[in-house]
């Protein structure tokens, strides 16, 4: 599995927020090897969606993730990862119109080698400082050697065959994890 770190931007485009904004990061969590207490058993995570929240320190109008496969003993593959406001009514829905597919060296999916980390694109998404931001991964195959963030507060939503941009994924089942995310920055100008 990989973590994630968030961080913010604000800058005149998404592209330019790449090269010439300062990130600040927003939100991270600290990497561990998964043990059998917040370890997904075996096929958990073949062709699943999985959708985590996290709380932001800091908003800003430009938005990447750092994914983490830092445990793992092969590579990640991770089909699609989309960004979205959470529905605040329905627990694990987005708001219509507010999810965003991130984008790896412009492409959708992203390999992550073991024993690395990968940062998303810069992307056009106006956060508020101390919201909710949701983050749905899907999943191709299981990570060979998890990485994880025990200890998780925020319930996530695991489904299959499900569409990571759907505003409710059916059939999800709730759970306390954090696989998949190592943090986010943000460019505020």
């Amino acid at each position: 599995m990989a973590l994630f770190l968030l961080a913010v931007a604000a800058g005149h485009s998404a592209a330019q927020c790449s090269r010439e904004s300062q990130w600040v990061g927003t939100w991270a969590s600290s990497q561990q090897p998964a043990d059998p207490s917040n370890r997904l058993e075996g096929n958990a995570l073949a062709g699943a969606v999985l959708r985590q929240y996290v709380h932001l320190s800091l908003g800003g109008r430009y938005l990447r993730l750092r994914l983490s496969n830092t445990f793992g003993t092969q590579p990640l593959h991770l089909r699609s990862v989309h960004i979205a406001l959470p529905d605040p009514t329905h627990p694990g829905q987005i708001q219509p119109n507010s999810d965003t597919s991130l984008q790896f060296a412009g492409l959708s999916d992203v390999l992550i080698p073991a024993g690395a980390e990968y940062l998303s694109d810069a992307v056009s998404f106006h956060a508020l400082t101390l919201s909710n931001l949701v983050i749905t991964i899907a999943f191709d195959e299981p990570p060979a050697g998890q990485t994880s963030h025990p200890g998780s507060r925020s319930t996530s939503y695991l489904a299959h065959g499900a569409d990571p941009g759907a505003i409710s994924l059916p059939e999800a089942t709730p759970g306390l994890l954090v696989p998949a995310l190592r943090g986010r920055s943000a460019s505020r100008s």
